[in-house]
């Protein structure tokens, strides 16, 4: 083969690919075109009415996707059926119940339970000072108040009462004329919290009350 056979071949290839960037672009311009209208005219035709009530006049139609589905259904709007709003207001109850649930047999128990008062665990309370000498531990003959609150709470309305580090469980303020006393006992929240008994409290500060002292 001679170097103006090469040419040639060259040439003719150059004049293909100048022939085929000058028609085909055209033609897929020409295709893409014709698609693009029929889909117009596809979607023009399927369509549904889309109204708002039967004293309302129709709205503007509103285009669907088209699709070759058999179970698929038009986009409409349209007011709930009475069997529809039943289903949706039992299925609010079921999760109201699941959010406040009830008891058959009362709520449960808390998950702090006071151990038994037996004479042996008395005697032990009492010589850690958590309870009275039998002399101060009795009903307080003025008038008692009794005032719950949080840590915070009590060591407001009991300033000094308290060592620090220590938590705020309760305190009294007596009348010493033996007239009035106000107690402050943390809430029940914070005695469960750490493994307090109201009851345990409440005959401690009560007996301050009664003119009872002890060392810290």
């Amino acid at each position: 083969m001679t170097i103006r056979n090469v040419i040639e071949i060259l040439l003719i290839i150059l004049l293909g690919l100048l022939i085929v960037g000058l028609i085909v672009p055209p033609i897929i311009k020409v295709v893409a075109l014709i698609n693009l209208q029929q889909d117009k005219q596809d979607r023009e035709e399927d369509w549904v009415d889309v109204c708002g009530g039967p004293n309302t006049p129709p709205c503007k139609p509103s285009p669907r996707p088209k699709t070759h589905s058999p179970e698929a259904k038009p986009l409409y709007t349209q007011r709930p059926t009475a069997d529809e709003i039943d289903r949706a207001k039992k299925a609010i109850k079921v999760v109201d119940q699941l959010i406040k649930p009830t008891w058959n047999d009362g709520p449960p128990e808390p998950y702090f339970k006071p151990k038994p008062l037996t004479p042996q665990r008395i005697q032990w309370l009492r010589s850690m000072n958590y309870l009275p000498p039998e002399e101060f531990d009795h009903e307080y003959k003025g008038e008692l108040k009794v005032v719950r609150g949080t840590q915070q709470q009590l060591r407001a309305y009991c300033p000094g009462s308290f060592n620090p580090g220590w938590n705020a469980i309760g305190c009294a303020k007596p009348d010493f004329g033996g007239a009035t006393c106000i107690i402050y006992i943390l809430n029940d929240q914070g005695l469960q919290a750490i493994g307090w008994d109201l009851e345990i409290v409440l005959r401690h500060e009560r007996a301050h009350c009664n003119g009872w002292s002890h060392p810290r």
